[in-house]
């Protein structure tokens, strides 16, 4: 699979085998300072606390190898880099290009297409409705649910569409700060920004201030507690608060492959 990236970035984009891993290098340093900054500016107290507890929590998810010391992660960086070097988006932050590893490990038909489906693992209901929506290019607004969600230039422009539209809800409508409004998009997106919504609403009842660190630590603590939760509860908060950990490890995995691949 190397030989065949390698093959492909030379072919298709006429670069040298050296600066193959130079740009490797340079989107693996993209993920990792961004994704810090994110980090270092939201997470603070118990909320950077809990955070560093999920990431240690679900190392296993991430770094595995099967039996012929391959991880899907990496390969799925491998499937992405031709992509992403032409992409060209600088208006969202390059975190966000980590959640098609852990939704479908950047595969165009993976998953059911009457539900999940495709690179973003959006739902068809969803990517209806962005199609309708002046943001969408006229080959987005053209194409059916099913196509659009296994194209990967498409099932992209759908997804940061709606991944904007949460961010636009979290920053200009809740007042958020900028770091905080994208974190929770992210979640949002895998978890649904009515979940993130309820669970805000409950803090503000209890008195608490919220933030997306305090958010966390609180989900942290709800996920820690037994009692008086049920599982479908228990399943459900646990899914969002292992997704941020679940991305910063394969950032970090990520990390660790460009730096192997740079000696």
């Amino acid at each position: 699979m190397l030989l065949n990236r390698l093959l492909l970035v030379f072919i298709f984009y006429g670069v040298t085998f050296t600066s193959v891993y130079a740009v490797e290098h340079s989107f693996a340093q993209q993920y990792k300072e961004t994704f810090a900054h994110f980090i270092d500016t939201s997470l603070t107290g118990k909320g950077r606390e809990s955070f560093e507890a999920m990431v240690k929590e679900v190392e296993n998810n991430i770094q595995w190898h099967d039996q012929k010391a391959k991880n899907k992660y990496l390969d799925a960086y491998e499937r992405s880099l031709p992509f992403m070097m032409k992409l060209g988006r600088d208006d969202v932050p390059k975190i966000v290009f980590l959640i098609p590893y852990l939704e479908s490990t950047w595969q165009g038909k993976k998953g059911n297409p009457a539900s999940d489906y495709g690179y973003w693992q959006m739902v068809p209901e969803v990517i209806n409705e962005i199609r309708q929506l002046d943001e969408a290019s006229d080959r987005l607004m053209q194409a059916d649910a099913n196509t659009a969600r296994a194209d990967i230039e498409l099932s992209t422009e759908a997804a940061l569409i709606h991944l904007y539209r949460y961010y636009f809800y979290f920053r200009h409508v809740a007042g958020f700060a900028e770091e905080d409004a994208w974190l929770f998009s992210m979640i949002a997106f895998n978890w649904g920004a009515g979940n993130i919504k309820a669970t805000i609403a409950t803090m503000k009842k209890k008195g608490k201030t919220v933030t997306f660190s305090s958010f966390y630590h609180y989900l942290y603590t709800l996920n820690k507690m037994k009692k008086g939760k049920s599982k479908t509860e228990a399943q459900s908060s646990r899914v969002a608060l292992e997704y941020l950990p679940n991305l910063w490890n394969i950032m970090l995995l990520i990390q660790q492959r460009s730096k192997l691949a740079k000696k």
